[in-house]
């Protein structure tokens, strides 16, 4: 099981000081703001995104492969656990996460918790950009994104292989030469 979103390249609408995009993929979960690990906006409909293909790894461009979402964890802050309720996660193939003809809804946040574990509605969608948004709060803050996929050849997964949820987190079958 690997975390395809830590130490990824990330994005975000705004920056409250102190909350920098990159400390969601830091592998830190602590749940204190004060402990610096946290990301945080201060606008409006705000949102944060990691490119689960940077830096872009060469022989996976090669092969065409775009990793596989299932699941999206996400470490929320200890206080302020609100800002995440009804949060949207939405895969994409484009940092466009709004274009419906580049990108699928995974999940929604109902009333968020410390630890949000989120699998896709459609089990499994193909995407390099992953983003968490939301319409209902100025401030978008959590602590640690985790997301768990498994790569796929552009064509396919060929006769056999299956990427199936086993655990935790998503495995390839039997098949792990496809995992990343």
């Amino acid at each position: 099981r690997k975390n395809l979103a830590r130490g990824k390249a990330t994005s975000q609408s705004s920056t409250y000081p102190g909350g920098d995009a990159e400390h969601a993929v830091d592998g830190d979960g602590n749940g204190d703001w004060t402990a610096g690990s946290c990301m945080s906006t201060n606008n409006q409909q705000p949102w944060w995104q990691v490119d689960l293909m940077s830096p872009l790894d060469p022989a996976m461009a090669e092969a065409g492969e775009m990793p596989l979402v299932a699941y999206v964890y996400i470490h929320n802050r200890d206080s302020h656990r609100g800002r995440l309720s009804g949060a949207r996660i939405t895969v994409s193939d484009t940092p466009d996460f709004t274009d419906p003809g580049t990108s699928t809804h995974c999940a929604t946040v109902g009333v968020a918790g410390a630890r949000e574990k989120k699998r896709c509605a459609n089990g499994v969608i193909q995407g390099r950009y992953v983003t968490i948004s939301s319409t209902s709060t100025i401030y978008l803050n959590f602590c640690e994104v985790e997301v768990f996929s498994c790569a796929m050849p552009a064509s396919g997964l060929p006769a056999g292989h299956s990427c199936r949820p086993q655990g935790r987190g998503p495995e390839l079958g039997s098949h792990p030469e496809f995992m990343p």
